[in-house]
């Protein structure tokens, strides 16, 4: 066996322990990054609504849990009609609102022949119209279409340790087999949110979202947020990055997406072959102290 193939296993072994140590969120956090999740077409009822739809003292029924704390993927399905177009099999989610919300795509709007504005979901402000069907009846959804505006959810703690506040606008980069970055994605701040970046099918196709996709927060001025508070970038000040001893290629992955140019590494630090080669791909020029 090579020094090279010894090497190689040394580093995945490591890599295997830190992860197991640390955890995917925490890693996340650590580095701006922020799990993202493609929402599919779906609408909200009210109580009212569910009755039309499903028959007097019908409850929604929960398929499963979704990532915010208290929704739900119900057992319900609706049509989505208008005059030009239909859109069947459309899930309902749960628990039930005080108004009636479609939310859909671009490309379902043109099957629709609708023209619906983008909203945080909340924001029916010229919402367009469209009929709901279900199995026991018909509800006529005057100004309740709109395209859901990319978002991230962040719980007021996970807020304020990234420097970023409820209504911020932010950039998002995708890197995927499809890379792009995302402009104008609103930052939404509540107790009970969980740390997601939702956008829809549209989006998700876009940037070929999928399980190894990694979506990182950018500041509003596109460039990369502080990875630690109260340190200057590189950039502007040339000072080792406060890393871990051990820079594997998941850390160095994160850390291309926060440098350019040239990277600045203390001496003791250790970087794994793996890593080495995502900084050679990428073009980053490691720097010792």
């Amino acid at each position: 066996m090579t020094q090279q193939e010894i090497q190689s296993i040394v580093a995945q072994v490591v890599t295997r322990c830190l992860q197991k140590q640390e955890g995917p969120q925490q890693m996340c956090a650590v580095w701006n990054e922020i799990p993202a999740e493609a929402s599919a077409r779906h609408v909200h009822l009210t109580r009212e609504s569910v009755e039309a739809l499903f028959g007097k003292g019908a409850a929604l029924t929960k398929r499963r849990d979704l990532s915010q704390k208290g929704e739900f993927l119900s057992e319900q399905r609706v049509r989505v009609v208008t005059p030009k177009g239909e859109l069947s099999n459309v899930a309902v989610l749960g628990p039930e609102r005080s108004a009636v919300q479609v939310e859909l795509s671009r490309s379902d709007c043109r099957v629709l022949g609708i023209q619906a504005p983008v909203r945080l979901s909340g924001n029916l402000s010229g919402a367009a119209d469209v009929y709901l069907i279900g199995p026991n009846g018909m509800v006529q959804a005057d100004g309740s279409a709109i395209v859901a505006k990319a978002h991230i959810h962040l719980p007021p703690d996970e807020a304020v340790r990234r420097g970023l506040h409820d209504g911020q606008l932010v950039s998002v980069r995708m890197e995927s087999s499809r890379p792009l970055t995302f402009e104008g994605i609103e930052i939404r701040v509540k107790d009970s949110f969980t740390p997601a970046l939702h956008i829809d099918l549209d989006e998700a196709n876009a940037c070929a979202l999928d399980s190894q996709t990694r979506a990182i927060i950018l500041s509003g001025e596109r460039e990369p947020l502080p990875i630690f508070p109260g340190k200057q970038t590189q950039e502007a000040k040339k000072e080792p990055v406060e890393i871990p001893k051990l820079v594997t290629e998941q850390v160095a992955r994160c850390l291309t997406a926060q440098c350019q140019g040239s990277l600045i590494l203390s001496r003791k630090t250790i970087l794994t072959p793996s890593a080495m080669d995502v900084f050679r791909q990428s073009g980053i020029c490691i720097e010792r102290e």
